[in-house]
């Protein structure tokens, strides 16, 4: 029987790859999903702000042109707003690969696109106003404000934000692919499978290693602790332990991919506001400047700063923290101009040189671009800024990275919710089947093994104090170094010394302490860094800690059980060597790899000279090959064979040999070996062969008895029935051999006997047989016969054999034959109805004279 039948290896093992499975695909879904939907959210709210932003400062310039022009012609204002905002526009490709603004104006029953689109070389045809493509610019036409997902003018699914610019009665579009936003969702989900896949087949092969010393170790009824050293409590702790990490390593790759995407996203919507904006009030500015009749160019400036200014006073930011903010520099110092969302109270001004307010310093030194870095509250933020030159402007748009930290912390706090519910009913699941049933109190009373984890061995003292100094030092620098010592993972370096200590539960103390180290290290550590990125090194840190924890006291358990092992090797070895049964071990294709001393002994062959030979070196060919057949047949599945064998020594002699072949697997199920034990019985099968003799032939003449004979009567029927031939039964009765009896004794009766046997196989051929079936009545079977008149010419020819005189010690005797006949199928296809229609046949020979023969219905 396979090891994985015998010990349950595949029932054991098959449910807990299925509960590995089912943890990585949940917990990618739960956090993928999560992720996706808040992200979604946010990406919507971005969009939504972007457009209300730009649709806010455009009526602001709308406002402001109108105010400048003196008596203006109808739609003059509207002209010269739409130019300038469709200059800068103009010199945008878009945000990310997908991202564009659209302004349209309805024209009848139709809309009228007034930006150059990115995607195509022309312009943008009109499209029938109630048509569902555009759709958000529709809604933007009939006044609507929102966010969508729908069809643009390309007919391709995208998000947008759609809002009216009342003074232009144009609409503003803000949009982007749904294509692009999901791409990054989709290879996080790629990324995160191939991740599970990796560390499902890393937890595979560590239950691997348990489950298989189990099955190659233990027998029937032997508990895992037993075998392994490794109880089932530690077990079920080493299983849930790699679903943590799964779920940890497939949760933290996911966000740590998204939180990368989502930021660049951020900084693209932050630095498309900033450089619109700045262009736009560059714009308004120079053609403010240009077209100034009273007053200074100060004047116009002072104008155009008002309108920015109000334009900026209707929005009190976007999300949750985003705000505008516009400052000027005034010698040293930042003068903020637009109020807070936070406070009350106006924003107080900031020296160049401090760190706050870091994003409006690069601004106010004419720089553009995005940073992470801290604002006039000393918050981190994520910034971006840009410089209007025409009015000496900073102006910075940025949003807490708190806010952009939320929801993934959320959808992280939600995967691990799912991946913890998803382990406890795996957990149940598994506990119901059996898989991880805590021992009982008889079980429990098993004595455990010196490295068992229970393990009371003391470490010297040397390799305490060397650890724990190793623990401060990484320690000292994990707190002294900006990020730490490479997130924490040199605590990976202590754990890795749990491999010089006598005991496995020192392996497990050193990695809670590790790991209480490495929290420490992270919360004295100055911070620096993204958040979510050293947090996420964190976790890393703690996963390998205990992956390696996990490694190293499985190696432990290992080391234990190989020693075990190799003592009861020893010992088996020494029970094999010394063996009254020959013990042989072979590869899969029968070539000889170990033979015990009863070998050597029985076949006369040394084990130099057998080794590396195959087994046919001691086949007889005496056997069938079906018998050969057969054995290969039953060992190649898995099955034990059982036989006796003739095989043939060193010498040439033949021997019987009982035979019991069994396979041996390895850990994976596969067969590796075959072992062979093999009893020399050839004494008892000459005793069988003895008694079989006796038990079927005539002791006096040593011819097959009526029982034999009766059964060659039965193959003979076989082979005519095969051939369509015929076969032919004799019956023989002796002529005056009573007299002999009487007269001369049953001494010279028995010579007689025995002679007239002789005489009988003379006239038959090998084939044929002759048998006494009573004191004076013989019985002979001709198989393979064509014609009767064949038959007739061998009865004859025994007549002729017995008529001739017996001399026997100096005494003459002379007997005769009556012989009946019975062929098959004339006379019948029943061995007893043949022999009875011969004797028949014979009676009436000899009430006719004897010394004859005849056939049956004659």
């Amino acid at each position: 029987m396979k090891i994985t039948d015998q010990f349950g290896y595949k029932t054991r093992f098959l449910p807990l790859v299925v509960v590995l499975m089912v943890v990585s695909v949940v917990v990618t879904l739960v956090s993928v999903g999560a992720m996706y939907k808040f992200s979604l959210d946010t990406e919507k709210t971005r969009l939504a702000e972007m457009v209300k932003s730009q649709v806010r400062f455009i009526e602001a310039i709308a406002r402001h042109d109108s105010q400048t022009l003196t008596n203006p012609l109808p739609g003059e204002a509207r002209k010269i707003t739409l130019s300038q905002v469709l200059d800068v526009l103009g010199q945008h490709s878009g945000f990310g690969q997908t991202g564009e603004f659209v302004l349209g104006e309805r024209q009848g029953d139709k809309i009228e696109f007034l930006s150059w689109p990115r995607h195509l070389d022309q312009k943008i045809e009109a499209t029938p106003f109630m048509a569902q493509a555009a759709e958000p610019m529709r809604r933007a036409l009939l006044g609507q404000s929102g966010v969508m997902t729908g069809i643009d003018y390309r007919s391709v699914i995208v998000i947008a934000a759609h809002e009216r610019i009342k003074g232009l009665n144009i609409g503003l579009v803000a949009k982007i692919d749904l294509e692009e936003f999901r791409a990054p969702f989709i290879r996080a989900s790629l990324i995160a499978c191939l991740v599970a896949l990796g560390l499902i087949l890393l937890g595979v092969l560590l239950l691997r290693q348990i489950e298989t010393q189990a099955a190659r170790n233990s027998t029937p009824g032997q508990h895992l602790d037993e075998v392994t050293h490794i109880s089932r409590r530690e077990h079920f702790f080493y299983f849930i332990l790699i679903m943590v990490t799964i779920s940890t390593v497939i949760t933290a790759s996911s966000v740590s991919m998204l939180y990368g995407s989502s930021s660049a996203s951020a900084k693209t919507y932050l630095s498309e506001m900033v450089k619109t904006q700045t262009q736009l009030m560059s714009a308004v500015a120079r053609y403010s400047i240009k077209n100034q009749k009273k007053g200074t160019e100060s004047d116009a400036k002072a104008i155009v700063l008002g309108e920015v200014l109000d334009a900026y006073s209707h929005q009190q930011g976007f999300g949750k923290t985003g705000e505008f903010v516009l400052g000027q520099r005034e010698q040293d110092n930042i003068i903020f101009l637009t109020k807070s969302r936070y406070f009350e109270e106006p924003i107080a001004s900031i020296h160049m040189t401090l760190l706050a307010a870091k994003p409006m310093q690069q601004a106010l030194m004419g720089r553009s671009g995005v940073l992470v870095g801290l604002d006039y509250r000393s918050v981190e933020v994520l910034a971006a800024y840009g410089t209007v030159s025409e009015l000496d402007l900073g102006l910075v748009v940025k949003i807490d990275e708190a806010e952009i930290h939320a929801p993934f912390l959320k959808a992280t706090l939600l995967s691990a919710g799912a991946a913890f519910l998803v382990i406890v009913f795996g957990v149940l699941i598994l506990r119901k089947r059996g898989n991880y049933n805590l021992p009982s109190a008889e079980e429990q009373t098993v004595p455990k093994a010196a490295f068992s984890i229970q393990s009371d061995a003391r470490a010297p003292l040397l390799l305490i104090l060397l650890t724990a100094g190793l623990l401060l030092a990484i320690l000292v620098l994990d707190v002294v170094t900006p990020l730490g010592v490479a997130g924490g993972v040199l605590y990976v370096v202590v754990v890795l010394a749990g491999w010089w200590f006598p005991s496995r539960l020192h392996i497990i103390v050193i990695a809670v302490i590790a790991s209480i180290f490495t929290l420490v290290g992270y919360g004295l550590a100055p911070e620096g860094g993204v958040f979510l990125v050293v947090l996420a090194n964190r976790a890393y840190a703690l996963i390998v800690i205990w992956v390696t924890a996990l490694i190293i006291s499985l190696g432990k358990a290992s080391e234990l059980a190989r020693k075990a092992q190799a003592e009861e090797l020893s010992k088996l070895s020494l029970a094999v060597e010394h063996s009254p049964s020959s013990v042989i071990m072979t590869d899969v294709y029968g070539n000889i790899e170990y033979v015990n001393n009863k070998f050597c002994e029985v076949t006369g062959y040394d084990r130099a000279e057998a080794l590396g030979e195959n087994l046919r070196m001691i086949k007889s060919g005496e056997m069938p090959e079906d018998i050969y057949k057969d054995l290969w047949g039953t060992v190649s599945q898995g099955k034990e064979w059982h036989g006796e064998i003739i095989n043939k020594k060193k010498t040439g002699e033949f021997y019987w040999e009982s035979v019991g072949i069994l396979p041996i697997f390895s850990a994976t199920g596969e067969i590796q070996h075959y072992v062979s034990l093999q009893e020399d019985i050839s004494e008892r099968k000459l005793a069988e062969e003895h008694l079989k003799h006796l038990a079927n032939h005539d002791p006096l003449t040593g011819l097959p008895t009526r029982r034999l004979g009766l059964e060659r009567i039965y193959s003979a029927l076989a082979m005519s029935r095969r051939d369509h031939n015929k076969t032919a039964v004799l019956f023989i009765d002796l002529d005056g051999f009573k007299a002999v009896n009487d007269n001369l004794g049953h001494e010279i009766g028995d010579q007689v006997l025995q002679e007239v046997a002789q005489r009988l196989l003379g006239c038959v051929r090998e084939v044929d047989t002759v048998a006494r079936i009573g004191g004076d009545e013989f019985m002979a079977v001709l198989v393979n016969v064509a014609l009767g008149k064949d038959v007739a010419a061998v009865a004859q020819k025994l007549i002729t054999a017995l008529s001739e005189d017996f001399i026997l010690d100096e005494n003459t005797v002379s007997i005769g034959a009556s012989i009946g006949i019975a062929l098959y199928p004339d006379h019948g296809d029943d061995p007893h109805a043949l022999l009875k229609c011969a004797d028949k046949a014979m009676y009436r020979v000899k009430k006719a004279g004897k010394n004859k023969y005849r056939f049956a219905a004659e």
